[in-house]
This record gives C-alpha cells, structure tokens and sequence, in this order.
C-alpha cells in the first residue's frame, strides 16, 4: 500500500514484461500451453483491491492480449485507477482499445492522477476519443501523450480539453507534430495551468512559434521548473524570438536545447536567456552547430548561473579554443556532470580538462569526451585529471584512439575513482593488451562498484575476452558487459561462455553482437541458460533486427541474464 495525494493505492509494476515467460510462450503468444492465463490471474488479484489502483504496464508489446484481458476486466467492473501507465504498448490505435480506455478514465474520473500513454500510435482518432474524457479527470497531475503524432485538428480538440486540466504538474507532448500553427493554439492550454511544473515539447518543429509558447509561459506558469524544447528546427530566429519573449523564470532548472540548428550568432542570444534563470542546474545545447565563436559568445550567460551543475554541449564543433570557454565559465560551479563529446578537442583539449578537473573534480560525477580524436598522448593527459575526481561515477571515451598504452594509464587512474560504475572504452583500439591491463585493475579490486563495461570493437579477439572473464569475479556490481564487435568466432565461445558464467548470479547483460559464430554455438551457449541462469537472446540479423534491440537498450535496464547475439551491426547503436 502506497500513499499520493492524499490518499492510499496499491501499485503493481509489470513494465517491461513482454519478454518474460510469465507473459508468452516461446511463439510469442499469450498464455503458456498448459492453459495458464496470466491475465486472468493478475485480473483477479488486482479485483480484490479494495483502494485505487496504481498500475504500470508500460512496454510489454508482445503481450497485447494479457494487456487487454486485465484492462477490459478492469473497466467492467468499474476499478478506479489512481496511475495508469500504458507506454509502449502500440495497442491503443485499436478502436476497441481506446474505447476500453475511455471507459476506464470514466470510471476513474475522480482518481486518476498519473496518465502515461505515450509512444502508442494513437493518432487521430485515439486523440480525439480522449478529447473526450479529459476534462471530467479533475485530479490529473501528470500527462505524457508523447510520440504519439496527433495531427492538427486532433490537437485543437486535445488542447481545448487540456484548458479544462488546470491541476497539471507534468506535460509531455514530444514528437506531436505540434509546428508553428499548433504552437499558437497550445497557449490555450498554458494560460490555464498555473502549477505546470514540467513541459515537454520536443521534436515538434515548433520553430518561430516559440515566442508565443516562451511569452505565455512567463506569463501564465511561474512554477515550470523544467522545458524541453529540443528538436525544434528554432535556428536563429527561433534563438532570437525565445530570448525577446522567455521572461523572468526564477524556478526554471532544467532548460533542454539541443538539436535546434543553434550556430554562434544564436549562442549569443543564451546570454540574456540565462541571465533570467538564477536557478538554472541543467543546461542541454547539444548537437547544435555552436562552434568556438559561439562558445566565446555565450561565456558570460554560462558564468552568469551560479547553480548550474550539469552542461551539454556535445557534437558542437567547438574544438579546444571553446572548450577554454566554456571550462572557464563552469570553474567556479560545482559540476555534477559535463558533455563534451564531438568537439574536435584532441589530445590537447585532454589536457585543458585535465587541468579544469583540479577546480570541478570534488564534485564531477559524468564525464563525456567520446569521439574527440584523443589518442595516446592525450590519454596520458587526461589520467592526471581523471585521479582528481574522487566522486566519478561515469566515464565514457568512446571513439578515441587511445591504444594499449593509452587505455593502461586510463584503467590505471581508475583506483582514484572507487564510486565508478560505468566506464566506456568501446572502439578505443585498446586490443587484448589495453584488455589484459584493465583485468588487472579488476582483479586487484580497484572498481568494485562498477556496473556497466563498454568495450566493443576493439579486436581484442578470444584472447581479451578470456583474460576478461577471469577478473570480473571482483566486480560484485557489474550488470552489463558488451564485448560486440572484437572479432570473437567459434574459438571464442569458451571465453563467452566463462564471461556468462562469472556473472550468472547477478543476471548480466554479455552484449557479443557482431559476433561470427555458428549456430550450433549459440546453440550451446543457449544451453547456459540451465547450468549458468544465462537467458539467451539470440538473433539471426534479419529484417526488423534494428527495432528489438532499439527496445532493449530503450528499457534503461538489463533483464535478468541476457546473452546477446547478432551477425551484423544493428543500425542506430
């Protein structure tokens, strides 16, 4: 029993379940074949509930059927619900569907508080019905419609129905196909949410729209700690319109711009945008084209939030004259978390953050400098750095060249760093000898806390990967090792055997995509499953590949023991 708003629920999370036996049988239907329903068994336990529900049942596309069993069974016998998560599901584009949802609102109206239903394919018409029920769910707090691609007059519908939702915290309408014209229409819904905390409106191509979105927002929700207007093709002119219009946002904290065509004359116009956030902690400008110029343009706003703890500013070009700018604007900041991966900084830009870890280091968690062209020499640099940072957490240098003796003095740098629990060496080109040094520091105990292991691509053969199973033993966390690509054939099955086997208590993720084994391999590799409880996934990199193991890596977290196969590179990774 849990307590919100005032009064008690009972939660049941079944997210991410799909996949699980308990869901579908080896044919990926619902039910097993000795004519057990899972539906119907959870069905009845929840019917018994006598307070609100609170249940999650977000991400389990392959188990529609159980899905609709338990919602149908619900809404019949009129269950109130408190939270309702039905994310990732691909099932409401169905109008019997939608219609069972629309009935358990219904029945909710006086509840329900959290709604989740996005990435659905509700399109048109699951908008519209929705429309419908909106403005009798008084108490809805929380509303995520996101990738859900409503056209426009499904959105006039939407938002004259949000007008009447005036106790919203949360909003998320990413990729809606939202545009200019939408962006003036959804003003009606702003204006009427006073206590909005969250708003999410990315990938929307919102563009000049903005203005009108930033003027109301200032006007009308003093409260928004939180605005999401990345991958809004804003460019200059958007820039400049969000600049004239964002007023005073004294609880804004996290601002996400990324992806928004922003060059260095638009850098510029952050300066007076920033100078309005005393409070501003997170600060996304990735991906834009900001470059050096712009960097040295927007210093001043940068320096200007003394409560700015995370920066990202990765994949602008900004290469070392940039960086210079902006590590000098966040030196008096105690940063949390710094993005700087795609900047063309080399191996003397390692050295200059190097040099900036001797003020932020005390408090540095995340350090992003993948793809940078940092290579050997660099590395060295850098590992001067990386033993101030006391309290790291998370390392990613993917994409640098770092060689052998580049990844040793990295790994070796690694005892200053007893709080490490992600460390991303994948296409470093450290080989089986960079490998063989880092199972040293594992076997010593020196990254106890460490969870995740990226080390694709690198060509550490069979060899690298053998050495690697016999040192993880000491790494009581590790959850997620990904040796793709590294060249591991038939010979090789031994060593990924060994590395699943090491960590069969703790049900980890071994990633060994790209792999060039046989089938009767895997087959045996399978066969782990019993002896080791290793789960194996396999996959024959066929058509529609790219799209599980998209799902997979979307679930932020590893279900228990998987061993991944693939014989080619899925697209997107």
């Amino acid at each position: 029993m849990a307590e919100g708003f005032g009064k008690a629920f009972v939660h049941l999370d079944l997210s991410n379940s799909g996949s699980d036996p308990f869901w579908c049988n080896s044919d990926g239907f619902d039910g097993t074949s000795d004519g057990f329903c899972p539906g119907r068994t959870v069905l009845g336990v929840l019917l018994r509930c006598k307070a609100p529900l609170s249940l999650s049942l977000g991400g389990n596309r392959n188990a529609s059927h159980t899905i609709s069993e338990i919602l149908n069974g619900l809404a019949a016998e009129g269950t109130p619900l408190a939270h309702l998560n039905l994310s990732q599901n691909e099932m409401l584009g169905s109008e019997t569907q939608i219609k069972t949802l629309i009935q358990l609102l219904e029945t909710s109206k006086a509840t329900i508080s959290h709604l989740n239903l996005s990435d659905n394919n509700l399109f048109s018409d699951g908008v519209d019905s929705l429309a419908g029920v909106l403005p009798k769910c008084k108490a809805l707090s929380y509303l995520d419609l996101g990738w859900n691609s409503a056209c426009a007059d499904s959105q006039h519908a939407l938002f004259a129905a949000l007008s009447n939702c005036k106790s919203l915290l949360h909003l998320n309408l990413c990729q809606n196909l939202i545009a200019q014209e939408g962006a003036h229409a959804l003003t009606s819904v702003l204006v009427h949410c006073p206590l909005l905390e969250h708003l999410d409106l990315s990938a929307n191509a919102i563009e000049d729209g903005v203005g009108v979105v930033a003027s109301t927002l200032s006007s009308s929700c003093k409260s928004l700690t939180h605005l999401n207007l990345g991958r809004n093709l804003l460019g200059l002119q958007g820039m400049q319109q969000l600049s004239h219009h964002l007023g005073e946002s004294p609880c804004l904290t996290h601002l996400d711009l990324s992806m928004n065509n922003i060059c260095a004359e638009a850098a510029a116009s952050l300066v007076p945008i920033l100078s309005r956030c005393s409070r501003l902690q997170s600060l996304e400008l990735g991906c834009n084209s900001i470059n050096a110029a712009g960097a040295r343009a927007m210093r001043a706003g940068i320096k200007a939030c003394s409560s700015l703890t995370r920066l990202g500013v990765g994949d602008n070009g900004i290469g070392v004259q940039g960086l210079k700018e902006v590590l000098f604007a966040v030196s008096d900041k105690a940063m949390v978390e710094l993005e700087l991966s795609g900047n063309q900084i080399g191996s003397e830009g390692a050295g200059v953050v190097a040099k900036a870890c001797e003020k932020v280091g005390k408090t540095l968690q995340r350090l992003d400098l993948s793809n940078n062209g940092i290579g050997k020499p660099g590395a060295a640099k850098l590992a001067h750095g990386i033993v101030r940072c006391s309290v790291l957490t998370h390392l990613e240098l993917r994409g640098n060249e770092l060689g052998p003796a580049g990844g040793g003095v990295i790994v070796e740098a690694l005892a200053a760093c007893p709080s490490l629990s992600l460390l991303g060496l994948a296409r470093t080109a450290v080989g089986s000898e960079g490998v063989s040094q880092l199972a040293t520091v594992l076997a010593r105990g020196e990254a106890g806390r460490l969870e995740r292991l990226w080390l694709a691509g690198n060509a550490m053969g069979e060899e690298g990967v053998a050495v690697l199973a016999r040192a993880v033993g000491r790494c009581g966390r590790l959850q997620e090792v990904d040796v793709s690509l590294n060249g591991v054939g038939e010979k090789g099955a031994a060593a990924v055997a060994a590395l699943a086997t090491a960590l069969r208590r703790r049900g980890a993720c071994v990633r060994v995509e790209g792999s060039a084994m046989r089938g009767e391999t895997k087959a045996r590799l399978k066969a782990l499953r019993g002896s080791a409880g290793v789960f194996a996934f396999l996959c024959d990199g066929g058509e529609g590949t790219p799209d599980v193991f998209k799902r997979v890596r979307s679930q932020n977290s590893v279900m228990e023991g998987q061993l991944h196969f693939h014989s080619g590179v899925p697209k997107g990774f």
